[in-house]
Formats: C-alpha cells, sequence, structure tokens
C-alpha cells in the first residue's frame, strides 16, 4: 500500500496543529525575576541666552552659549571631558555692511560700528577644527545697539525732622 503525498501532508498538518494547540496546556515553570535596572537616557543641549542677545557697538563682546546635561548645567571642563578635548565655539556673521561672512572668533570681529541686526550663523564646538557638536539654535540674530546706557540710584536716609518737613 502506498501512501499519498496528500495523506502525509494532511498528516503533518494535523501534527503540528495538536503540537501547537497543547503546547499551553503543558506545565509551565513560573517566571523568576533574577534582577531590575533602571536606565536613565539623557542627552546634551547647548542654547544662546538670551536668544536674542544685544551688543553694544564698539565694545568687545560676545553671545553667551549654555550647555546643559539632563537639566544640570555643565562647567567648561565637564564639557570639554563631555567632548574628548579642548573645544572653541565658532559662528559666522554675516548681513548688511559686510563684505564677505566673517567666522569668529578666529578672524577679526565685524565693524560693530554698524547699527544693525547681525545674523550670527552655524554656531558650533570644534577640536582641531573639526565640528564635534551644533549649538541650537544654529542661527540668531545679535542686535547693535548704540551705546550703553548705565544708572546709578544714591540714596541717603532721611532724619525725623526731614520726614515731617
Amino acid at each position: 500500500m502506498r501512501t499519498s503525498p496528500h495523506s502525509i501532508a494532511r498528516s503533518l498538518a494535523v501534527c503540528l496543529l495538536a503540537l501547537v494547540f497543547a503546547r499551553p496546556l503543558l506545565p509551565q515553570a513560573p517566571q523568576v525575576k533574577i534582577g531590575s535596572l533602571d536606565l536613565a537616557i539623557g542627552g546634551i543641549q547647548a542654547t544662546v541666552t538670551p536668544a536674542s542677545p544685544v551688543i553694544p557697538k564698539n565694545i568687545a563682546s560676545g553671545v553667551q552659549v549654555v550647555v546643559t546635561q539632563n537639566g544640570n548645567q555643565l562647567t567648561p571642563a565637564q564639557i570639554a571631558q563631555y567632548l574628548g578635548g579642548t573645544f572653541q565655539l565658532v559662528g559666522e556673521y554675516s548681513g548688511p555692511g559686510l563684505t564677505q561672512t566673517i567666522e569668529v572668533p578666529q578672524s577679526p570681529p565685524p565693524p560693530n560700528s554698524l547699527l544693525v541686526n547681525l545674523p550670527l550663523s552655524n554656531l558650533r564646538f570644534v577640536i582641531n577644527n573639526a565640528p564635534v557638536f551644533d549649538v541650537s539654535p544654529s542661527a540668531i540674530t545679535v542686535q547693535v545697539i548704540d551705546q550703553v546706557l548705565v544708572t546709578s540710584v544714591e540714596t541717603t536716609p532721611l532724619t525725623l525732622d526731614q520726614i515731617h518737613d
């Protein structure tokens, strides 16, 4: 007696179905928890503060970049350790009154005798002239103002007679 290929395939299908449905019925060992781990994943972020800096003309100045990791501000030494070496913060000035893009801080600063808003773009951290970390946002507008207004107030305590007068 010869067995047909269809009957062999049917028999295999029945056996596979029996195994699939019988497996959940077999007793299983209870799961044992052998440990757990809480892994905090955080990033590093560099931002310009304030977002729209103001620089007085003809006074050496710059923009402040704050680097944070998990909400904590990093020191320059911590930034260097994170980035893997001594770093430099660079950007490029462009805009009205400039004949070409000026890279700062390597190039001489732009002639800020102009009273304009200068775009400062491509802000980034570099190590050995290679960019390693971008500042967010990578482009800001720096407002150049004519003069800084410095005020002061002097107070003197009043005597009782002066108060009554």
